[in-house]
């Protein structure tokens, strides 16, 4: 009998969430994206970091009690996620250097889950060409991780969203 365990697809960083819950897609327009991003998380395709929900909970808006009902999409810290963050942290020192205004930080997690579940990351964070501080989408291409923003992720999955 063949496995019906649903397989994670995608990883997603924060700012995937806050970009699109605040500034491209909000919920009061899109509530049927919402609706789906949500039904995949239930079901095991769309995961995060443990850092995200810290991350997302540093907001105040309707985004923080949205995000609370996904708490099984939560995917805990193991080793083999540490062995590639410290991989990672062992090249780019500068990422594990908190700003004070920011004390949690999901990036490299992101990366090692997509890695290690062999998902697509999506983010809207855009490579900037810092060889010292990389961002999500050049530590992906360098761990041969697929990754996509929000929009690419609709056409990925055949969203439509009609009026």
């Amino acid at each position: 009998m063949p496995d019906e365990t649903p397989k994670i697809k995608y990883c997603f960083d924060t700012s995937a969430f806050v970009n699109g819950w605040r500034r491209h897609y909000k919920p009061r327009s899109f509530s049927t994206l919402w609706d789906h991003i949500g039904e995949m998380m239930q079901k095991g395709l769309i995961v995060v970091a443990e850092e995200v929900p810290k991350e997302i909970g540093a907001g105040t808006d309707d985004l923080v009690s949205w995000f609370k009902q996904y708490k099984s999409c939560v995917m805990p810290v193991t080793q083999e996620q540490l062995n590639i963050v410290s991989d990672i942290v062992n090249k780019y020192p500068l990422i594990s250097e908190y700003k004070s205004s920011k004390i949690y930080s999901a990036d490299t997690f992101v990366v090692a889950i997509a890695k290690i579940n062999k998902c697509t990351v999506v983010t809207y964070e855009k490579p900037d060409g810092n060889k010292v501080k990389p961002k999500i989408p050049a530590l992906c291409k360098e761990h041969f991780v697929e990754c996509c923003d929000l929009a690419t992720f609709f056409e990925k999955e055949g969203m439509t969203f009609n009026h």
